[in-house]
């Protein structure tokens, strides 16, 4: 069973956050075309996030597919525990109840800076296709997959934005080795849907211009951090 849940933020706002189902049973197939492919990547409009926190199992079928977090993921460890639980699943109820509220705050893992933030991003997505691949959905969500990988460029830069020390050595040296992974993709960027400011974030990334990006996701990031605020 998967429930809608509550956003809650520092300044008193209240998101309601749903699922594209109400009250309903989805089968395996659904499982595999409509759900899994919004895990991955938005579609039509609609991105599902892997959450272990709205998931409720059976504990006989969890113990039957012996699936376990990965304990050298540190960076969204539900996704991935979550698409090889749901792709064994024969049926997901959807039940449209916000059954859970999820503060967001400033101290929030998300908001934090992550020591060797860009290393863990690299190592996250070859263990991201690596799972796709054990679970037989990478082909069919290769474009998806693309789009997610594409979008952790700027989340790497964001969290370098947010280091004690903006222009460190380490962020010089992070920079450089996101501009030699986008380089080196075997896919081009502008074939996807970006949005604008992703899209200026890559052109300047592959022009080096290392510093004006750090400045402006720096601003971003206060500017980002406000609404948490209490």
């Amino acid at each position: 069973v998967l429930c809608d849940y509550y956003e809650i933020y520092g300044d008193g706002t209240i998101r309601e956050n749903r699922l594209p189902w109400s009250n309903e049973m989805i089968d395996s197939e659904r499982i595999k075309i409509d759900l899994l492919p919004r895990m991955i990547s938005e579609v039509d409009g609609v991105l599902i996030k892997g959450l272990v926190w709205r998931t409720f199992v059976k504990r006989d079928f969890w113990k039957a597919t012996k699936i376990y977090f990965d304990v050298n993921v540190v960076i969204a460890e539900d996704l991935l525990f979550l698409i090889s639980l749901y792709n064994r699943a024969d049926n997901i109820f959807i039940l449209s109840e916000c059954l859970y509220q999820y503060c967001r705050n400033t101290g929030s893992a998300i908001n934090r800076y992550r020591f060797n933030g860009t290393e863990k991003n690299l190592d996250y997505h070859k263990r991201f296709v690596a799972m796709l691949k054990a679970e037989n959905l990478y082909e069919q969500n290769l474009r998806g997959y693309n789009i997610n990988k594409i979008q952790m460029y700027t989340a790497a830069i964001s969290n370098l934005a947010r280091a004690p020390k903006l222009l460190c050595k380490k962020n010089r040296k992070d920079m450089r080795i996101l501009y030699r992974e986008l380089r080196s993709e075997p896919f081009d960027w502008r074939d996807y849907p970006i949005d604008k400011g992703r899209w200026i974030s890559l052109c300047m990334l592959e022009h080096k211009l290392y510093f004006l990006l750090l400045v402006l996701y720096r601003t971003k990031e206060v500017i980002r951090l406000r609404k948490f605020l209490r």
